[in-house]
């Protein structure tokens, strides 16, 4: 398993690196979590097609909030309009570098 899910309060922190090889099973495991608001702060996406999983299972899981995620997150579902209902609420995005995925 290479992600670990720790409750805060009302918010879940996840520290994940989410590859291709881990990405059905991560967001199996993110869909079963009892809150639906995930700080991403330590989640890393590395690949174009995890991070497909990654958003579908997110659109799944509306309303939704994520806390820092990873600037692609971000952009891509902000890309396929999924941000105009507000049911998924991004806070404090981060702005990473050097990434394509």
């Amino acid at each position: 398993m290479d992600w670990v899910f720790k409750q805060k309060g009302e918010q879940l922190l996840v520290d994940a690196d989410v590859s291709i090889h881990t990405a059905e099973a991560f967001c199996r495991a993110l869909r079963e979590q009892p809150v639906r608001c995930f700080d991403f702060a330590a989640v890393t996406i590395e690949d174009g097609e995890s991070m497909a999983y990654v958003i579908s299972a997110i659109r799944e899981m509306q309303p939704v909030s994520l806390i820092e995620a990873p600037q692609m997150l971000a952009h891509g579902l902000y890309k396929i309009g999924a941000l105009a209902s507000n049911d998924i609420v991004l806070i404090r995005p981060r702005v990473d570098e050097g990434q394509g995925a």
